[in-house]
Parts: C-alpha cells; sequence; structure tokens
C-alpha cells in the first residue's frame, strides 16, 4: 500500500513515526508552511516536516490544495501525485482538503473524538474543557464536510482523569489512534466496504480556542476554572492576572477556615496551592503554576520561591 500524509502537529508526528517504524511506504508528506516561533521569531519546520526530512521523504507546503487558489500550480502537482497512492491519510493537517481531492481520492482523517462529538479544530481541549469523562478516537473517510465521513473503525472507552491536560490526554489518544490505524491498514477492505454513517444526534463543534478564553475570571466555578486550566495546558495556557496556570484541580473547601468572602486567597498550601474562587464559596488546589519572567514551577518550588503563606492573596 503506497501512502500519502498530510499533519502538522505533534499529535500527528507520532502517528507518521508510528507508520515508518512499521515499515509502511510513505509516499510522501504534506504539512502547513514552516512558521515563525520563539523569541527570535525564527522559521520553524512543523513536526510533521522534521520527521519528513530525517526519513528522506518528499515534502509539500501547499497554501492551498484548491486547483484555483493561491497555490494552483502546486495543488495541481500534488493532484498528479495522489493518482499514484492508495490512500491520503490526514491528521490535525490544518488545511481544508477540497472537494477535488476527497471526491477523487480515497482519503481517511484520524479524529480524537468520539464522533459526532466534537467535529473541528480543538475536540481534545473542548472535551477537558466540558468535563467530558469518556473520549476516543475515530477513523473516517473523509468528505467534503467538517468531520462528517463515514465511520472505519471506532474506540470510546478513553478515560478522561480529573487531572489530565490537553498534553496527557493526547499523549493517551496517539497511542490509541495508532492502534486503531494499525487495525484499519491491516483490514483495509473490510472496513472501506463496512464503513457506517456518523449518528445525527449529539453534534458538537469544537472551535479553536481564543485569546479570550484563557483569561481566567475567578468568579467563575471551581470546576469551570481547572476544566479551562487543563484544557489549555501547555498551551497557550491560562492566565490569572500575570500568572499562567498549567494545572489545577477542584478541591472542596468545607476543609479549611475560610473567613474570606475574596478570590484568589491561599487557604492551604499543602500538596498544592489552595485559593479561592466563586467569591470565596470555592477553590481549586494550582499543581503547576508560571509568574513573570520565570519558568513554569511545580507547586513546591513556587511556594518556596515566592514565601507563600496561608491567608496571603496571590491573585
Amino acid at each position: 500500500m503506497k501512502i500519502a500524509f498530510a499533519g502538522t502537529p505533534k499529535f500527528a508526528r507520532d502517528i507518521l513515526d508510528n507508520l515508518i517504524n512499521k515499515g509502511y511506504n510513505i509516499s510522501f508528506v504534506l504539512t502547513q508552511s514552516d512558521k515563525p516561533s520563539g523569541r527570535g521569531m525564527k522559521m520553524t519546520k512543523s513536526e510533521v516536516k522534521q520527521s519528513a526530512v530525517e526519513n528522506n521523504i518528499p515534502i509539500y507546503q501547499p497554501l492551498s490544495l484548491k486547483l484555483d487558489g493561491k497555490d494552483a500550480i502546486l495543488a495541481a502537482q500534488i493532484h498528479e501525485e495522489l493518482k499514484q497512492v492508495d490512500i491520503l491519510i490526514v491528521v490535525a493537517y490544518g488545511l481544508l482538503l477540497p472537494k477535488s481531492i476527497v471526491e477523487k481520492f480515497y482519503c481517511i482523517n484520524i479524529h480524537p473524538s468520539i464522533l459526532p462529538k466534537w467535529r473541528g479544530a480543538a475536540p481534545i481541549q473542548r472535551a477537558i474543557q466540558a468535563g467530558d469523562t469518556k473520549t476516543g478516537v475515530c477513523i473516517m473517510h473523509m468528505d467534503a464536510g467538517l468531520d462528517t465521513g463515514n465511520i472505519l473503525y471506532m474506540q470510546n472507552n478513553l478515560t478522561i482523569e480529573k487531572t489530565d491536560t490537553s498534553l496527557t490526554l493526547a499523549q493517551k489518544l496517539n497511542v490509541l489512534s495508532n492502534s486503531c490505524l494499525e487495525e484499519v491498514l491491516k483490514n483495509f477492505d473490510k472496513y472501506k466496504n463496512k464503513a457506517i454513517k456518523q449518528d445525527t444526534q449529539g453534534i458538537t463543534y469544537a472551535g479553536k480556542i481564543l485569546k479570550q478564553e484563557t483569561i481566567l475570571d475567578l468568579n467563575k466555578t471551581a470546576d469551570e476554572l481547572s476544566q479551562s486550566i487543563r484544557a489549555f495546558s501547555p498551551a497557550p495556557a491560562c492566565k490569572i492576572n500575570e500568572y499562567k496556570i498549567y494545572n489545577a484541580v477542584a478541591v472542596e473547601i468545607s476543609q479549611y477556615i475560610n473567613p474570606h468572602q475574596n478570590n484568589g486567597i491561599i487557604l492551604s498550601l499543602n500538596n498544592g496551592i489552595i485559593v479561592t474562587c466563586n467569591n470565596g464559596k470555592q477553590a481549586i488546589n494550582i499543581l503547576e503554576i508560571q509568574a513573570p519572567n520565570k519558568k513554569p514551577m511545580h507547586y513546591s518550588d513556587f511556594i518556596q520561591t515566592f514565601n507563600l503563606q496561608v491567608g496571603q492573596k496571590l491573585f
């Protein structure tokens, strides 16, 4: 089987690397253009491009795949290349595949949610933010819609733990994605011929993360705050004032003496930095935090560095 692969971030790279290590024939890779990154805004290759370079796989980085788009000549070349492969595997590519590709070539997408729930760009983050307790992986035959294709294979029994961040959940979903993809590729004709339509009930959309969503309002409930913090960790990361918070869980406040009706008051420094929220009625336990111009710190290092005290207003 000749395979083309389209993807951009680390989640996609890990799946590409697994295919390479298993000996699959990767004819070429599609990935997004190099982007400026870091303080020096140096042009940086995508994770998928880095893997392709290391493994001497041809790379295409079109601005658009539309035959009449802003990169029409390159798009036409890629269309010709696709005629030579059996399947295009798409994982978090970030560019829309036009009808001229999905209707002419066999394209499958690995999507880290239980479709039709969390169609769209940020399914891992939105599942955590919503407080979901289960997630999974779907492999679908792509069509022209947004994650609307028929399902070839699904695993829907992965537990989302109360301490999972988008990073830790992505790591678990990556392992599951690799096993699901291997099953489909080994029995491709079987799953291709038995693909089923998605349920029309329970459709939700995982929209792109907006900057304003990462600014935390301590008047919200402990669950809302902890879920947002973990959903957007490690990037783009939630902020309270100038502090970035990377991990926090909701805790029961009744065990602490709390004469305050204010937010951001430290109630305890045992096993975390426990601070009030929801107008002093609830609390979150901060496990990882970053002060301005400092590196992210485990709570114990942060307590020692800034000499925190119970009763102090942190935020």
